[in-house]
């Protein structure tokens, strides 16, 4: 018999994504790079899917962007074409709204190479499950908006736009699950679905 199937569900990982929400019949996710990406929940199913796009998988990582190196220079470089290259399937969701980078990370400073500044300020990725996020999603590339996340955190982030109207106040859905029992990632699935606002913190049926 083979292996029992991962489920699709909030926080699950498949290779380099981790999943963050369902569009339709789709799985938005967050690569190890930092791209977002959207994918038939087929692609994410067969497990062939390895990445966003960015790397190519042969005995070694192939970067797509150019060059060869570490997982730090990837997140950096990828940062860079969400931001700043217009053909980034990205690029409506970073740059298009303002998002930039700082010029430490652009440009280089005191005759630094602008990724070693990167790699001075972020340090090495502390694991597999972390990818490059920011703290404030309207906030640019910087060190004091930027850190390397686990998946919890790239969900919460997710959701930190998201308020719900709970007990008279409209409130954040994070602050909205601590207080009603219901889990963050139900709220998230229930709202990705359609669900009206008002069934989100419906007490689950038994």
């Amino acid at each position: 018999m083979g292996r029992p199937a991962q489920p699709i569900v909030i926080g699950s990982r498949f290779n380099m994504l981790t999943i963050t929400s369902f569009e339709g019949r789709s799985v938005v996710c967050k690569c190890d790079c930092g791209n977002e990406t959207t994918l038939p929940f087929n692609r994410i199913r067969s497990g062939n899917t390895k990445s966003c796009g960015c790397f190519k998988s042969t005995n070694t990582y192939r970067y797509r962007h150019g060059g060869k190196g570490t997982v730090e220079y990837h997140a950096w470089n990828c940062m860079r074409q969400r931001c700043l290259d217009p053909n980034h399937r990205d690029y409506k969701i970073y740059g298009a709204r303002g998002i930039t980078i700082c010029d430490r990370w652009l440009a280089g400073e005191d005759g630094q190479h602008p990724f070693t500044c990167f790699l001075a300020d972020m340090g090495p990725r502390p694991s597999e499950e972390h990818s490059l996020g920011r703290r404030e999603n309207d906030g640019n590339y910087e060190p004091g908006n930027c850190r390397w996340e686990t998946p919890t955190q790239q969900i919460r982030n997710r959701s930190n736009s998201i308020t719900i109207l709970f007990q008279g106040r409209r409130v954040h859905i994070n602050e909205a699950a601590l207080a009603s029992g219901i889990k963050l990632r139900t709220i998230v699935a229930r709202r990705n679905a359609g669900w009206p606002e008002s069934e989100w913190l419906a007490p689950l049926k038994r």
